[in-house]
């Protein structure tokens, strides 16, 4: 290896293991990789000298609470470089008890919005995706009987808060399979707020329409404008719109809580009623929460008729202690609609930015509805360690487990809680209070196989003790059908200590990294002394102490199982 300065990637083709162009020699070489790894099979790992962790996670920091650390707090990786910016995690509780898993964030820093999972059992960065002016939703559904990733992506319209952009659909290797458009619209003009793949192979999906509109009930003009809130359910595969409905059309913008505060023309609409969730239920109806009117209401899903409104200026219900909510988020069904009474999830913002606050602190609800007694119950709170109101966004979830997550919305923070309410884990992805937040944070189980190649950066320290960094050049293994030897630039030997950091953003199936010389003409699973070091997998970048003479390297990912399901390209 080269120890006269940084080596620049050079253009080569990916080496993944799976991939079908390697030749019959390479493949066998592969599979022997978990027999060369058994104690027994490797006489020496000698190179390896000791592990590392290089992600950074916080516990309890007073640093990182005071905002002395910036706007969303972030990280990067040797492996990566500046091309992954991660969260810095700070954690203030973290009980075993927890259980969500990876977490799912639109983590927005000051300008740009990135899609992010986090395992947050841990505080690791599992991946970062690609960066917006405005994204939300980012999350796991099903599609056509396959797991993937779904999200909103385009602009924030201001002053009102709302999208125009489209919802994605990325399938595991994070490649975008699928978008979605509100149907009858302009392209990207699907609103931010809500996109739902259903079981029965449909897409619900809504939009926001500036109308025009009588508001001299609200104090406005008469000639005025407000915002439409439209929503749609769709075939997936024709397109079809199999409903749509229109807030206009059945609600009145004297029910709305929300101030008029703009000036109800055509470049500045009143948002009275601000659609923020949806979701279909058991019985073909529609549960739709309207953050500006602070209600829930069942929508028919034949008629479009308002079947009950819950909360708002018309409650259909009467509330018991604690019930009271203001301008909320993400209303979601826990049990059948059909067995009247249900259980209804709700996170409570408490607040509009544009109003005072109305409770003490937001929180997440979990109601009982009787919908043939008129009544709802309070089953349980989740309030936030930091005991504020929350001025816009959130979420709560629940999980398989029975535990509730809350995303905290505009405060960068989610937590766990047990079903009656014991907090069992809460974690800040920036400062509480900062301009950094996540429209949601949602737990799911997901597998991420990414079609990149893992990163692999190699640092070695010369006797002067100055750094000399080494980065990927070339594919681990020629492509040639007639080849299996290592393709790279020569370089002289040098046998010095390294550094090796390897990443592989967005994979979750590699538990152990390999580190091989692949200098030899041969294939470097020839001989057990090929294998320089190996370590668990610890957090988005794994780095690895060795010491080595060798003019090549490249990094291997093994599953749990053993089996070789990525390699880097070689660093020389």
């Amino acid at each position: 290896m080269s120890t006269s300065g940084p080596m620049q990637p050079a253009a080569a083709t990916d080496a993944v293991c799976h991939n079908h162009q390697y030749n019959r020699r390479v493949r066998l070489a592969l599979a022997q990789l978990p027999r060369l790894l058994n104690p027994v099979a490797v006489a020496v790992v000698a190179g390896l000298l000791s592990v590392a962790r290089a992600d950074t996670v916080l516990y309890n920091s007073s640093t990182y609470e005071s905002g002395a650390l910036g706007t969303g707090p972030n990280q990067t990786f040797v492996s990566t470089g500046s091309s992954v910016v991660a969260p810095i995690l700070n954690y203030l509780t973290n009980s075993s008890a927890a259980t969500s898993g990876l977490v799912f964030l639109t983590w927005y820093r000051g300008s740009v919005t990135t899609p992010t999972i986090v395992d947050a059992a841990s505080g690791a960065v599992v991946y970062v995706g690609d960066t917006y002016t405005s994204a939300t939703g980012f999350g796991v559904q099903q599609y056509k009987g396959e797991s993937v990733l779904t999200y909103f992506s385009g602009d924030l319209v201001l002053p009102a808060g709302y999208g125009h952009g489209s919802y994605r659909v990325l399938d595991s290797s994070y490649a975008v399979i699928d978008t979605f458009n509100f149907v009858g619209l302009a392209a990207n003009m699907s609103d931010l707020h809500e996109f739902v793949l259903t079981d029965d192979g449909t897409a619900l999906m809504q939009a926001y329409n500036v109308t025009p509109v009588d508001l001299t009930a609200v104090g406005g003009p008469s000639n005025g404008y407000a915002l439409d809130c439209l929503f749609q359910e769709i075939d997936v595969d024709s397109r079809e719109v199999l409903f749509q409905w229109s807030a206009l059309a059945h609600v009145d913008v004297s029910e709305s809580q929300a101030v008029f505060a703009v000036s109800g023309n055509q470049s500045y609409p009143y948002d009275y009623c601000h659609m923020n969730s949806l979701e279909k239920d058991q019985a073909g109806n529609y549960l739709v929460s309207f953050r500006g009117l602070s209600a829930v209401y069942s929508i028919d899903g034949s008629s479009g008729d308002i079947l009950w409104k819950m909360g708002g200026a018309n409650n259909s219900f009467t509330f018991g202690d604690g019930v009271e909510f203001y301008y909320q988020h993400h209303a979601r069904l826990q049990s059948d609609i059909r067995s009247s009474p249900f259980n209804m999830t709700l996170f409570d913002n408490g607040m509009e930015a544009w109003q005072a606050d109305k409770e003490p602190y937001g929180r997440g609800l979990l109601l009982s509805v009787d919908t043939t007694a008129k009544t709802v119950s309070l089953l349980a709170e989740y309030k936030p360690s930091f005991n504020t109101t929350i001025s816009s966004q959130g979420s709560i979830q629940m999980l398989d487990s029975g535990n509730i997550l809350v995303g905290w919305g505009a405060d960068a923070a989610f937590s766990e809680y047990t079903t009656d309410g014991t907090l069992l884990r809460d974690v800040q992805f920036a400062e509480v209070g900062s301009s950094s937040d996540s429209y949601r944070c949602l737990a799911g189980d997901w597998t991420g196989a990414p079609t990149t190649s893992p990163a692999l950066t190699l640092v070695a320290a010369s006797a002067a003790s100055t750094a000399t960094v080494a980065t990927a050049t070339s594919s681990a293994f020629s492509s040639s059908t007639s080849s299996t030897s290592a393709s790279s630039s020569s370089s002289a030997s040098v046998s010095a200590t390294w550094t090796a950091y390897v990443s592989w953003n967005g994979d979750t199936r590699v538990a152990t990294w390999v580190l091989a010389d692949v200098s030899s003409s041969t294939t470097y699973t020839s001989a057990g002394s090929s294998i320089l070091a190996r370590a668990p997998r610890a957090g988005f970048e794994t780095a690895l102490n060795l010491s080595s003479s060798t003019t090549a390297f490249a990094a291997f990912g093994l599953n749990a199982n053993g089996t070789c399901v990525g390699a880097s390209r070689i660093v020389t």
